[in-house]
């Protein structure tokens, strides 16, 4: 949710007027709604309002803690120091307005990543992770995406199915050439761990000397 107010305030401290506002980016009906709190703007709008207010995006979110631009990394900390309970209530209250197609996507990740370190419920995870792929409109380079993937095979390994997860961990070394992802991220060296793992495991050492060639490119 937008403060209707700090645009207003600002719209007011330049001299103009809602329709002076509003010129070439919406009509002056919509900016008295934004102001006064009772609709959330499309992206394009709140952007093009902003810019002639001399106002980022951050001058203006009500809730930070609710908004998935600003809390996402915070709770992303929260999984990496394993406080799985605490991101999922962050989860919970994020406002759902403010996910786009690939925050949504991460958000859906994150549920079913810290509900499974959690509960265990391997079952459930399997559901969760492909219903968030097959509704997905990112690219299958996306870090999440290519998470998603990656958890997929893990699971199946865990259960002793080892030719499921070999259908989905194959897939990784190319999923990661193709992706652009910082080798230094903590997903990526995250994602590297388990495949090490797994190939060793598995004996499979020309997967795992792929795995090891997609980090030497990336560096």
């Amino acid at each position: 949710m937008l403060n209707g107010h700090i645009i207003r305030d600002a719209r007011l401290k330049l001299h103009l007027s809602q329709a002076e506002l509003a010129k070439g980016v919406t009509n002056k009906e919509t900016v008295g709604f934004i102001e006064h709190n009772m609709v959330t703007p499309r992206a394009k709008t709140i952007n093009g309002i902003l810019k002639r207010l001399n106002l980022k995006y951050e001058d203006v979110v009500a809730e930070k803690n609710h908004d998935a631009n600003f809390a996402l990394k915070d709770i992303e900390k929260l999984i990496m120091n394993r406080q799985y309970q605490a991101a999922l209530s962050r989860l919970k209250s994020l406002n759902v307005q403010t996910l786009t197609s690939h925050t949504k996507l991460e958000v859906d990740f994150l549920t079913a990543f810290a509900d499974l370190k959690l509960t265990q419920n391997y079952n459930q995870a399997i559901f969760e992770y492909n219903r968030s792929i097959t509704g997905s409109n990112t690219k299958s380079t996306d870090i999440f995406s290519i998470l998603i993937i990656e958890q997929l095979g893990m699971i199946y390994s865990k259960q002793g199915k080892k030719s499921n997860a070999r259908f989905y961990l194959d897939q990784i070394p190319r999923l990661l050439q193709n992706s652009g992802i910082d080798s230094s991220s903590y997903w990526f060296k995250f994602i590297y761990h388990d495949l090490s793992q797994f190939y060793a495991q598995a004996n499979k050492k020309q997967g795992k000397h792929s795995i090891l060639n997609v980090v030497q490119k990336s560096v």
